[in-house]
């Protein structure tokens, strides 16, 4: 019995903490309108990326940049 609720408790911290993805949140506003808004979950690359394509928006069609982690 003991061992069956040692598995079950790993188990259930397993799940719980892969869903502890980093993810942010990056919009590109420009007069109070966003005009873009991308959302990147997982490693620092895939997050980072998200942040240069907001950057780019924002050099190009103006606004200002701005990224939120959640």
């Amino acid at each position: 019995m003991n061992t069956f609720k040692l598995i079950a408790a790993v188990a259930v911290l397993t799940a719980s903490l892969a869903s502890c993805r980093r993810c942010e949140t990056c919009r590109v506003v420009n007069n109070g309108t966003t005009t873009y808004e991308g959302k990147a979950c997982g490693n620092k690359d895939v997050r980072d990326s998200n942040q240069r394509a907001c950057e780019d928006q924002a050099a190009i069609y103006g606004g200002t940049c701005t990224c939120e982690k959640s």
